[in-house]
């Protein structure tokens, strides 16, 4: 079993509405948002299907040692290379799960290259924290 990994490092709950936009509609995602690959892509093979864990911490200080409660919206990504421009991304969006409790973690499965999460309506105490961070681990 492999150990968590950090996505984006902190993302601060104030800046939320400028370094997670809606990166499906943009195509463009804010400098912040880090992308990860889980597993590197075997080309045509099943090794491509990916079962990632993925989990949110709300933090009420900045030096990230006070977990509190809450939930929040959580979208993932998939980036992967443009099938009709040479040398750009697409950028897909999953389902949005809201409502995702804070130290919760749920599967998502895909044949995703890399990925990252956009967050969004953080609410309980995570409404009030100072920063969230995203982990995830290959669950299989």
């Amino acid at each position: 079993m492999s150990h968590w990994k950090d996505i984006r490092g902190k993302v601060l709950v104030a800046d939320l509405a400028t370094t997670d936009p809606d990166v499906e509609a943009t195509q463009a995602p804010h400098a912040s948002m880090a992308f990860v690959a889980p597993k590197p892509k075997v080309d045509d093979t099943s090794e491509n299907l990916n079962e990632i864990l993925i989990v949110v911490y709300a933090y009420s200080d900045a030096g990230g040692t006070t977990k509190v409660s809450g939930t929040v919206d959580i979208q993932v990504l998939e980036r992967d290379d443009d099938p009709v421009l040479e040398n750009k991304n697409i950028y897909v969006g999953r389902d949005l799960k809201a409502g995702l409790v804070c130290g919760r973690a749920f599967p998502f499965f895909a044949r995703q290259f890399q990925l990252s999460v956009r967050l969004s309506n953080p609410g309980g105490n995570a409404a009030a924290a100072n920063h969230l961070r995203v982990f995830y681990r290959s669950n299989r």
